[in-house]
């Protein structure tokens, strides 16, 4: 499963994401970024998952993955580039039809963001957190 939701969020990303991509100029990474990697990116991590059988057996399940996206930069700016960083984020996955590949599993519901944190600038590195569910079915 965890393969399967890394896969669509890089899908979508690398499909849809020119606008985001374009001031991202660091990359979008999975749970880590390299030592060397240019600001700004983005890391997004694996929080968790859990399965709703509310519909039926397990042919018929409801499964959700709490994901988040971090955004990093260093423009000595006030931490204006992050905050428009993480508007061209939301305006990507906001209830994004995330497609899965044609080899999975599952099928997606909804891309739903349930929360952020604020901006906060550490060791000169301006961060901003974003929390997602991903909706997923059989």
């Amino acid at each position: 499963m965890i393969t399967d939701v890394a896969k669509a969020i890089k899908t979508h990303y690398d499909t849809n994401g020119a606008t985001l991509q374009a001031q991202l100029t660091g990359g979008l990474f999975f749970q880590s970024a390299g030592p060397n990697t240019s600001v700004p990116y983005g890391v997004w991590f694996w929080i968790g998952s859990s399965i709703d059988e509310e519909m039926g057996g397990q042919a018929d399940r409801i499964e959700k993955a709490d994901i988040q996206f971090s955004l990093f930069s260093q423009a000595d700016d006030g931490g204006v580039e992050v905050a428009g960083l993480t508007d061209k984020l939301t305006a990507l996955y906001d209830w994004a039809n995330v497609a899965f590949t044609a080899t999975s599993a599952f099928t997606a519901i909804a891309f739903e963001r349930n929360g952020s944190s604020s901006i906060t600038l550490i060791d000169d590195v301006w961060q901003s957190v974003m929390n997602y569910t991903v909706w997923f079915s059989h």
